[in-house]
């Protein structure tokens, strides 16, 4: 038992991240640079995806772009209605962005960021912000504060409340399922490394890719339920 308590307080050391630099608030982790290196794989493989394009697909490569980009717009109207192909792009780019940052550690000397709480909240404010600018966008500043006061105006406390406690609810909820996952994974290592690796990381695999789904999911619902105050 104490040599498993060790191992465990082991696990939870190496999940710290790494600082490389910090002066004051200024830090440069092990975090932020995984996700440069996120930032760049996504530039080099869009940009080798969309270079030299032609209005008739004649590279699986451009196939494979358009079918990728046709999925997401479909999403988007699905979940938003027509004005959702607006959405389609920031969509997306989240899927993307998160489905990356969480099966970066295959690569061995690399961690999810989302295991961060940092990022998981970077991310969900972005996201929700985001979603709050499309429905002004469409709805204009007024009638956009004037939904916080439906039905009755008192109600205006609930639905502020309601307002921050979407992105605190966005960013617990994808960084408890990839930091206790991977907590999961190493205790279950530690307890029978030969019989987890492949059913565990399958699951894993299903589960980072249910996360990313989901999170793009509920901020295209946020912008939703807004437009459909209109």
């Amino acid at each position: 038992m104490e040599n498993f308590a060790h191992k465990l307080s082991g696990l939870l050391d190496e999940k710290a991240p790494i600082v490389f630099f910090q002066d004051g608030f200024f830090r440069i982790s092990s975090v932020v640079v995984t996700t440069w290196i996120i930032m760049a794989i996504l530039f080099i493989t869009i940009f080798i995806l969309t270079r030299k394009l032609s209005k008739v697909p004649t590279t699986k490569r451009q196939v494979v772009a358009e079918n990728i980009v046709g999925w997401f717009r479909s999403f988007a109207v699905d979940l938003v209605g027509p004005k959702g192909l607006q959405m389609a792009g920031a969509l997306a780019a989240i899927f993307i962005t998160i489905f990356m940052m969480n099966f970066i550690w295959f690569i061995p000397i690399l961690e999810s960021p989302t295991a961060s709480y940092s990022t998981t909240a970077a991310l969900a404010i972005v996201g929700f912000i985001y979603s709050q600018y499309v429905i002004v966008k469409n709805k204009g500043a007024g009638a956009y504060l004037k939904g916080y006061f439906q039905p009755l105006g008192f109600m205006v406390v609930f639905n502020v409340i309601d307002l921050f406690t979407r992105p605190l609810s966005l960013s617990v909820r994808l960084f408890g399922n990839l930091f206790t996952g991977g907590i999961l994974v190493g205790v279950l290592y530690a307890i029978m490394p030969f019989l987890v690796p492949l059913p565990i990381h399958f699951l894993e695999l299903l589960t980072g890719t249910i996360q990313a789904y989901v999170f793009a999911l509920l901020i295209g619902i946020y912008a939703s339920e807004g437009l459909e105050e209109e």
